[in-house]
């Protein structure tokens, strides 16, 4: 709730504040998330090696920290700083999290636990930018109010977690022995993991402009407010906490070539209805919803995969949220200055041809003789 809330929060500030343009606003998201990039190649080199225990609570610390300065700074300086040491913080804390949570576990079971984990930040999710939208303009400085309370909220359940509950607290060893020699009975297990990997940037692509691009195009190219640019969120995370129910209660998309052409080519059908959306903020709402859906299905799939197949769950969780941050810096940024010279239907028509180049990918090896062999 407080990354989110933070985010949405931002995008106006910056605008109001500091007059930025669309695409300033979306580089400067962008360069948030290749921090969040680097944070987790640092995990993936560092962090990996330290028990979850210790670093949950040490990249809350620092994401408090961060946001009480970004709370208050003035200069650029201090703002990109701030900004770029959180996002980084937050590369620990994600990778760690999936990573305790997921040790040991496959199949259904595991298809639950992710499907419980994804609800719990996704209805977070869902309420932050949907308050924020509509206090900022009674009060922006409330935003960053309730920012400061997410993570120290945060940072006190871990403290609780580590008193209290110590014995159930993973231990690399523990993760190790029980997840390190994972065979899967599919030939081409890693290629699934690559593909869901693939599948998941494509959707972060796409949320990189619903994050950074759309709420602006709302308020300052239609006109709405930021109650309205907010209410994207609600759409769009109402949807997906349906379908990780969905997909929490079902495996029958487990290692089935074809559900990533499904997932690649639900992607560029919302890329094209935005296109068709233009200045109709009802038919976005409908698009975000559909968007929602589908990207429950990239991001239960690449948790999935991540943590089932490969001998490195912890590595596999890091690459997760790597990929997930360059699709959300490539759409955050590109997304921006396409939409700043060539306006939102051009900014949505590249989206859409990029995505159709995947389905092409995703459909050749579907029909690839491994995978085939596999499913039979």
């Amino acid at each position: 709730m407080g990354g989110i809330t933070l985010n949405f929060s931002l995008i106006f500030r910056l605008t109001d504040w500091l007059s930025f343009s669309p695409g300033e606003i979306g580089t400067f998201m962008a360069l948030g998330s290749l921090a969040g990039f680097l944070g987790s190649n640092i995990y993936l080199g560092f962090g990996s090696r330290f028990k979850p225990a210790s670093v949950l609570p040490f990249a809350a610390v620092i994401a408090l920290l961060c946001s009480f300065v970004l709370r208050h700074a003035g200069g650029p300086v201090i703002l990109y700083g701030s900004y770029w040491l959180l996002q980084t913080s937050s590369a620990f804390f994600w990778p760690a999290m999936i990573a305790n949570m997921t040790a040991g576990l496959a199949g259904k079971e595991l298809n639950r636990r992710i499907s419980f984990f994804q609800r719990s930040w996704m209805g977070a999710v869902m309420v932050g930018p949907t308050i924020a939208g509509f206090i900022y303009s009674w009060n922006s400085e409330v935003n960053f109010i309730m920012v400061n309370l997410s993570f120290l909220t945060t940072l006190l359940l871990f403290l609780i977690m580590m008193h209290y509950f110590r014995a159930e607290i993973i231990h690399p060893g523990v993760e190790a022995s029980s997840k390190s020699d994972i065979i899967s009975p599919y030939k081409s297990a890693d290629l699934y993991r690559y593909r869901s990997w693939a599948c998941h940037f494509c959707a972060a692509l796409i949320m990189g402009i619903i994050n950074s691009i759309l709420p602006l195009h709302i308020r300052d190219g239609l006109g709405f407010t930021e109650g309205s640019a907010g209410m994207v969120h609600f759409f769009r995370c109402a949807a997906g906490f349906i379908g990780f129910i969905i997909l929490g209660r079902f495996s029958v998309w487990h290692f089935k070539s074809w559900w990533f052409v499904y997932l690649q080519g639900g992607l560029t059908f919302c890329a094209f209805l935005l296109l068709l959306a233009g200045n109709s903020l009802p038919f976005i709402f409908f698009v975000v919803i559909i968007y929602g859906i589908i990207n429950s299905g990239t991001n239960t799939t690449s948790v999935f995969y991540s943590s089932s197949t490969g001998k490195h769950p912890k590595r596999n969780a890091a690459f997760h949220e790597i990929f997930m941050s360059l699709g959300l810096a490539g759409g955050a940024s590109g997304g921006g200055f396409i939409y700043q010279r060539f306006n939102f239907s051009g900014m949505t028509l590249i989206l859409m041809l990029i995505l159709a180049a995947g389905v092409v990918v995703h459909v050749f090896f579907a029909r690839h003789p491994s995978t085939q062999q596999d499913e039979a």
